[in-house]
Order: structure tokens, then C-alpha cells, then sequence
């Protein structure tokens, strides 16, 4: 096990410098970056289940779409409980912090490091067959390869838990959010110029009829 918890703390590291990084860029906290983990493990879970469902269909193996309808129904149950879970520790955490001022400090789990190294295997073994397989394995490499991501997902949302909880901040609007206010703010700022360009070119008209007549 020593070997796993060292893992497991290099691991972590990495994920604390991410939300680190995150935090100073976007003024996200560790439970929005975890959150966002957690829905792409919900969404890849419900593609893995659909994939079994498919490939269960085509082949006629009911058991494959059993297994891929309670995939996917876990996949949507998971993306409304970790909502509400991050949403509660985030709120018990910084309660925490503003009665104590203390930091909870992260919990070492090295059976992480474990289905990290499982979500691995998957991810290679789907990729592997889908490249080297025919087209009517297709759906059930695509259903390893959801699954694969899923379980990945679902440890890094444990380990962004895991790292410092830093004092909540604006955060950053989307990029799509910023590109459209700054062209709202340069059409803003042109229409003005441009009503005073009709303005003078109507003027200028004007006096062309006046010399004229």
C-alpha cells in the first residue's frame, strides 16, 4: 500500500496545481471543477449504457441490454446526486473555514490510483479493439471506451475534492459570454459614429441642393 499512497499523492499534487491554476484564471473553487468532472462521468456513463443497449439489440443479447439500461439510468441518478453532494460539502467546508479558519486537510485513498489504472485498461482495450475489430463491434469498444472516461472522471472529481478549498471569488464569465459582450460593445460604440456619418453626409446633401438651385 505504500507504493499506492505515494501514487496517490503525486496524483493529487497535479490536481492541486489545477485548481489552482483554475481558481487564479477563472476564480472557479475546487467543487466547480469537480462538479464538472462529475457531469462528464454522468453523460459518458448514460453514452456507455447506450452503446450496451445497441450493441445488445443488434446481437440479440438481452443481458448487454440490461446491463446498458441500468448504466444509463445510473448515469442521470449520478448527475442529480453529485450536484447536490458537491453543493452540500462545498457550503459545510466553507462554514467550516469562516467559524475555525482552518483547512481540512485532503484524505489519502489509494484504491483511487487503482481505478484510475482500470479506467486506463478500459480506455486501451476499447480503443485498441475498436481500431482492430469490424464495424459490429463498434458500439460495444465505444460503450468501454465511455466507460473508461466515466471512471476516470469519477476519481478526478475525488481528487479535485480533495485539494485546497480557496476563498470564493468573481468568476470569470465563459469565453462565449465574453465574445458576445465585446461585439455588443463594438457595435455599441460604432453606431454612434455611424449615425453621425449619415448625419454629416445628409448635411453635406443639403448643401450640394442649395448651390445647385
Amino acid at each position: 500500500m505504500g507504493i499506492l499512497s505515494t501514487l496517490d499523492e503525486k496524483i493529487l499534487q497535479i490536481y492541486e496545481k489545477t485548481n489552482h491554476y483554475c481558481y487564479k484564471k477563472f476564480g472557479t473553487d475546487k467543487y466547480d471543477l469537480a462538479q464538472k468532472c462529475d457531469t462528464a462521468s454522468s453523460i459518458t456513463m448514460a453514452g456507455a449504457g447506450s452503446y450496451y443497449v445497441i450493441y445488445g439489440f443488434n446481437h440479440g443479447l438481452y443481458a448487454h441490454m440490461i446491463i446498458g439500461g441500468t448504466l444509463s439510468a445510473l448515469g442521470f441518478l449520478k448527475f442529480s446526486l453529485s450536484k447536490k453532494s458537491n453543493s452540500f460539502e462545498k457550503s459545510r467546508e466553507l462554514s467550516i473555514i469562516e467559524r475555525t479558519g482552518a483547512i481540512i486537510k485532503p484524505t489519502k485513498n489509494p484504491s483511487r490510483v487503482w481505478w484510475m489504472i482500470y479506467a486506463a485498461g478500459l480506455l486501451s482495450w476499447g480503443l485498441h479493439d475498436l481500431v482492430n475489430k469490424g464495424k459490429d463491434e463498434y458500439a460495444i469498444n465505444l460503450g468501454l471506451i465511455c466507460l473508461g472516461f466515466s471512471t476516470s472522471m469519477h476519481e478526478s472529481a475525488s481528487y479535485f475534492r480533495d485539494t485546497t478549498m480557496f476563498p470564493p471569488k468573481k468568476k470569470k464569465a465563459p469565453w462565449y459570454k465574453r465574445a458576445y459582450q465585446s461585439l455588443t460593445s463594438l457595435v455599441k460604440k460604432q453606431a454612434p459614429v455611424a449615425v453621425e456619418a449619415n448625419r454629416c453626409e445628409s448635411l453635406e446633401q443639403k448643401s450640394l441642393e442649395q448651390i445647385i438651385s
